[in-house]
Parts: C-alpha cells; sequence; structure tokens
C-alpha cells in the first residue's frame, strides 16, 4: 500500500482532481504595465487577476463633469444685417432675396447672461407658408461648437427657419434652412455683417 501511494502521488507542477493547487506551487497575481495612450497618469499596473488601473478612468470622470466654457459673444453686440439667398437656386427662387435686421445686445435670459435683440425679418418669397414665421420679435445668438452660433428666432420647436453660421470677424456666413413637420421644404445660404450707420 506504502509503494502504491508514491507511484499515485501527483507532481507538484499539475493541479490536484477538483483544480485544487498545493500551497507550495501559488505564485503570486502576474502584472503587466499599462500605458495610456494620451500619456495622462503616465503609467499605471493592471493585474490579470482583474485588477483595474482607475486612474484614467477618475480623469475621464473629471473632464466629463467639468463644465464646458461658453464661448464670448458679447463682441458681437450691435446692429447687424442678415441676407438671405436661396440654395441651391432654381428659376423661381434665383432672383429672391430675403433680409432681417437684429440688433444684440447683451442681456439676461432665464438667469444666464445672453446676446439678445429685436429682429425684423422678410423672406421676400423664399420660404413657404408657415405660421411658425414671424415678421419680428426677439431673438437670441446660441452658441454652438467652436466658432459657430445659431440665430434662434424662437420661432419653434419643429417649425421656423433654422439660422447657423460662422464667425468670421464682423460677419457670420453660413445655412439656413425652413423646418416643418414633413422635413426641410426650403433652405439657402446667409450673410449676416453689421449695419452701416
Amino acid at each position: 500500500m506504502g509503494s502504491f501511494a508514491a507511484e499515485t502521488s501527483f507532481p507538484r507542477s499539475v493541479g490536484l482532481p477538483g483544480d485544487h493547487r498545493l500551497a507550495t506551487d501559488r505564485s503570486p497575481p502576474v502584472s503587466r504595465r499599462c500605458r495610456t495612450r494620451r500619456g495622462l497618469g503616465t503609467r499605471g499596473f493592471a493585474s490579470y487577476h482583474g485588477g483595474v488601473n482607475v486612474r484614467p478612468l477618475l480623469l475621464t470622470a473629471l473632464i466629463a463633469v467639468a463644465p464646458a466654457s461658453s464661448p464670448d459673444l458679447s463682441r458681437l453686440a450691435g446692429d447687424w444685417v442678415l441676407q438671405f439667398r436661396a440654395f441651391p437656386a432654381t428659376p423661381a427662387t434665383q432672383a429672391k432675396r430675403g433680409v432681417a435686421t437684429l440688433t444684440l445686445a447683451d442681456s439676461v435670459d432665464h438667469g444666464r447672461h445672453a446676446m439678445m435683440g429685436p429682429y425684423s425679418l422678410s423672406m421676400g418669397g423664399l420660404t413657404r407658408p408657415d405660421p411658425c414665421i414671424s415678421t419680428g420679435g426677439t431673438a437670441r445668438l446660441v452658441p454652438m461648437r467652436r466658432d459657430s452660433v445659431r440665430v434662434d428666432l424662437r420661432q419653434g420647436f419643429n417649425c421656423g427657419l433654422w439660422i447657423v453660421g460662422v464667425v468670421r470677424g464682423d460677419s457670420i456666413r453660413g445655412k439656413w434652412r425652413q423646418k416643418s413637420p414633413a422635413g426641410i421644404v426650403a433652405q439657402g445660404r446667409f450673410v449676416m455683417t453689421r449695419a452701416r450707420r
């Protein structure tokens, strides 16, 4: 019996039945070095046994929570003229022009500073009949990504005019669209320049 037990003993490098390992064969978790792509937090360690490098995760969470700074639009205060054209133009719209006047000033809207002011609008036949499009009211500049702004005429959620352009010095150039529940029914380009005194 003693010789049988000696012959059937398991090698130290092989797992025992039931996937139990000898205490002397257990090795510490193997680790590998991890490097973040952007160099945030330089180097960290992640274990093959489920360890996670939390430093990049914490930095990502802080960046996501940090409030984004809005661009300063106060330099756009003053009197402006918007000129609208259809694009692509058709024989029915190529000679038509729309125009709007707008006065912007630093105001407070719902507790926040905003560039707002009265406007007067005439699309000159470029748009289709739309109860959301009004010939006057109060407009507001809404900052978009980078140096783009939207001229919000507050005409409706899924109707009226959608006007977005890029600020270039003392002018704003971009695109306008007339929205409706059925989709875009008219569109074109516009140029917004300071009114001459």
